[in-house]
């Protein structure tokens, strides 16, 4: 959806249970990414850190548009979703 829209994005990922080498190794999953978190620990607390209302279920999306306006979906955001974040 990035590159069909020629836009610029950031896309950040938050990884847990990993650190150093083995983040950098399984960040290849995430194609375009510009910003890695990776936190190695109990996990409620980490997603409780990184955002209280965090359920307990990933992939958990977070999308911030141009305007910080946040939507947050549980695994793959529609296209309507993408739509919103890009333009």
């Amino acid at each position: 959806a990035v590159r069909q829209s020629h836009q610029k994005a950031g896309l950040a990922a938050v990884m847990m249970d990993v650190d150093g080498e083995q983040a950098l190794h399984q960040a290849h999953h995430f194609e375009g990414m510009t910003q890695l978190y990776a936190f190695e620990g109990f996990e409620p607390s980490i997603r409780q850190a990184v955002d209280p209302k965090w359920p307990n279920v990933t992939p958990y999306i977070v999308l911030i548009d141009k305007k910080g306006r946040i939507q947050k979906t549980l695994g793959t955001p529609s296209k309507k979703m993408l739509r919103q974040w890009l333009y």
